[in-house]
């Protein structure tokens, strides 16, 4: 050590870069960030072009049909398939920024080419059930078609067989072999992928809600609830006329306290499926449980959906005595005490070459 160097010395610096070469890197720096700036503003740019730009330019419309549970890739290739993701990492990008495609709701959605991949995504967020309309007097079987018809069951039959099921029956104390005149007529909706199960359930509730003063009235002849609901769906379907339904529940009440079979042509027409054409005298002669023809006394249960207008006549049929009736026209009925009245209405009003029933109740 040199004795006369200075004891607290610092080392010396390290030699500094020169100044061009800071510079360039300082300039690097800022291109490198601008560049990336560059590309983050045409990404953005080109994400928020995909967003809000219709799908397609040539004109078209799609359905898709999202069922409950489906996962992000099924629906993904639903839209694909019909033509409605051209940018498949979009919907990513809206299923990641809407936290997955759990909140994403079934439903059948109706879609064109002018909507925007982020309407779509929107859209499913809000959810299209399908809205199904069940007309008073409509049976089991043709609201199984409706529901199948929609894409809402795999098949008619799964509707039907679940509408005799004893587990349901007894759920919601149906007396009757099936789910027939039980299920309200209603508009539902319902979402793809619905089981059976739950649309009878739903169908069932609302019968049991909207009737249930109904239920608990004083019902006439010591009638059983099962027989109301089945006499009201014979009045629903033999009459659209509101006005005649009390006068058409008082002939089916003189003739069961008469004795008399009730001869109505809708429970032979329910049975043999038979609603868009005349019933003959071989159909009449069938021996199966819901033909009035043959057997006396009310059927096994209803043939249809009730309206209210039809279960108020059959809980306060009109004081008459009447026995039988006949169509005058499409919207009305004559009214006749005695089988000669009636022979007469017949002649006068039916005409033989339509039915060999003869219009006869």
């Amino acid at each position: 050590m040199d004795p006369l160097a200075p004891q607290n010395a610092s080392p010396p610096a390290p030699p500094r870069a020169p100044k061009r070469t800071r510079q360039r890197l300082a300039l690097g720096f800022l291109c490198a960030l601008f560049a990336l700036i560059g590309l983050s503003l045409a990404g953005a740019a080109w994400l928020y072009r995909c967003l809000n730009s219709p799908i397609s330019t040539s004109p078209f419309e799609a359905t898709v049909v999202i069922r409950r549970g489906a996962s992000c890739r099924t629906i993904k290739e639903s839209l694909r398939a019909a033509g409605l993701l051209p940018y498949p990492l979009v919907f990513d990008y809206l299923a990641w920024r809407g936290r997955g495609t759990d909140h994403l709701k079934p439903g059948r959605y109706s879609f064109d080419s002018r909507h925007t991949p982020k309407q779509i995504y929107d859209v499913l967020r809000r959810g299209a059930p399908v809205r199904i309309t069940v007309p008073e007097g409509w049976t089991v079987r043709q609201i199984a078609a409706r529901l199948a018809a929609e894409d809402l069951l795999a098949s008619a039959d799964e509707f039907s067989s679940a509408a005799r099921n004893p587990a349901f029956l007894a759920r919601h104390g149906i007396a009757g072999p099936t789910a027939e005149g039980y299920l309200l007529p209603e508009t539902y909706l319902f979402d793809p992928g619905v089981s059976p199960v739950e649309i009878l359930d739903k169908m069932a509730a609302a019968f049991a809600r909207e009737y249930a003063a109904e239920a608990a009235r004083p019902r006439p002849d010591s009638l059983t609830w099962h027989q109301i609901v089945t006499l009201a769906s014979m009045i629903e379907r033999e009459t659209a006329n509101d006005a005649e339904k009390p006068l058409i529940a008082s002939v089916y009440y003189n003739r069961l306290r008469r004795d008399m079979t009730l001869n109505c042509d809708a429970t032979l027409c329910y049975w043999l499926d038979k609603w868009h054409e005349p019933l003959t005298l071989a159909d009449l002669k069938k021996d199966f449980p819901y033909n009035t023809y043959l057997h006396k006394g009310l059927p096994p249960g209803p043939i249809g959906c009730i309206g209210r207008k039809s279960l108020e006549a059959a809980l306060a049929p009109a004081a008459t005595d009447y026995l039988y009736y006949c169509q005058r026209d499409a919207h009305s009925h004559v009214f006749s005490k005695t089988y000669a009245e009636h022979e007469a209405a017949v002649k006068k009003y039916i005409r033989k070459d339509l039915t060999d029933t003869g219009g006869k109740k």
